[in-house]
């Protein structure tokens, strides 16, 4: 049986296939502190509040964003994630392929 730990790291992983605010904050503590990586991106860590404004301002452009784990380790230390990029129709630049966009 898994832990606590991976299974919550899935469905937080999981919650990326529809965006949905609801399901992220059920799965953090009220202290959590969502930081960004890279670092050379320059985005603060976001408390509770301002990371649900983040994903409802991604869920305007986006049907979803799902990631897929390449191997799940319950641990730490030792994290990484791959994900694609779903756009909306209506957002997508129509001098861009979609191949592009895929």
């Amino acid at each position: 049986m898994s832990s606590t730990r991976y299974q919550t790291a899935l469905r937080f992983i999981q919650a990326f296939e529809t965006l949905s605010v609801e399901t992220f904050l059920s799965l953090q503590t009220p202290t959590c502190h969502h930081i960004f990586a890279p670092s050379s991106l320059s985005l603060h860590p976001k408390d509770n509040a301002a990371f649900a404004a983040h994903i409802s301002g991604l869920k305007q452009l986006m049907e979803g964003f799902p990631v897929r784990a390449k191997e799940v380790i319950d641990s730490q230390e030792s994290n990484q994630a791959t994900s694609e990029t779903r756009f909306r129709d209506e957002v997508k630049d129509t001098g861009i392929s979609e191949d592009e966009w895929a």
